[in-house]
């Protein structure tokens, strides 16, 4: 037993220091959408934003970033930065009556007072760390494979992405009933993109750790995302004045 430990101690070494390399390939792939999505997409021309409960509109770049996504796409946009300041102050209803009132009945009023056909109640938007591990399977001197934990044998050849993951979640709400047209929870991370991660990774004992994160790679993570959740709902020609 003890000469096999020897002999498997000097497999690893050896490989460690014939300067032997393995390919890590992780090529793009699709967004993660987990919306429980209409049976039709809902028709809005208006939209009003609440934001998280705590963020203000100063303070949140994301939020700036879909309100222009939104206007691009053709909506009409009431400021998140007027709904998060009205939805955790007096609201348009008596003081006695407001003091009862949770956010998004607030929000609700306001935005039925604006002539806005939905409410947009965003639960999460932006940016967290994320990591991916890949390791190289028994017998194999190749190709790494995605595992979902860290592997934790000492001997085992792994790589770490370490990677940044943006995450949508929001409800689009009905001003006039309450009732909930679209719930979303959309996600993709910066490893996920293009261009695909290919390189060679020495075969050092222990982890190697690769940062795939830029900012063209986060841009093109926002993109694929907002692109998803536009698809869920459809926008509704404004109706304009007939001239006489």
């Amino acid at each position: 037993m003890h000469q096999m430990g020897k002999f498997i101690g000097f497999v690893f070494l050896g490989a460690a220091l014939c300067g032997c390399t393995a390919t890590l390939s992780v090529p793009p792939d699709t967004i993660l959408d987990r919306s429980a999505p209409a049976t039709r997409k809902p028709p809005v021309s208006a939209l009003m934003v609440l934001p998280p409960r705590g963020s203000e509109r100063g303070q949140r770049s994301d939020l700036s970033d879909l309100e222009r996504f939104l206007l691009e796409k053709g909506f009409r946009i009431i400021s998140s930065g007027i709904t998060g300041r009205v939805a955790s102050g007096p609201s348009e209803v008596r003081a006695d009556e407001s003091s009862r009132l949770s956010d998004l009945e607030r929000a609700l009023i306001l935005a039925k007072n604006s002539n806005a056909d939905a409410l947009l109640q965003v639960g999460e938007i932006g940016f967290s760390d994320a990591e991916r591990h890949f390791v190289l399977p028994d017998g194999e001197r190749a190709n790494f494979k995605e595992v979902p934990e860290s592997p934790t044998s000492p001997n085992a050849f792994g790589v770490r992405i370490k990677e940044a993951k943006f995450t949508f979640q929001a409800k689009l709400i009905n001003v006039e009933n309450g009732e909930i047209m679209v719930s979303m929870d959309i996600s993709q991370s910066t490893s996920r993109v293009s261009p695909a991660v290919n390189m060679s990774v020495p075969l050092n004992q222990g982890h190697t750790t690769i940062k795939v994160d830029t900012s063209q790679r986060r841009k093109e993570v926002v993109f694929q995302v907002m692109d998803a959740f536009s698809d869920h709902i459809s926008v509704r020609a404004l109706q304009r004045p007939v001239q006489p």
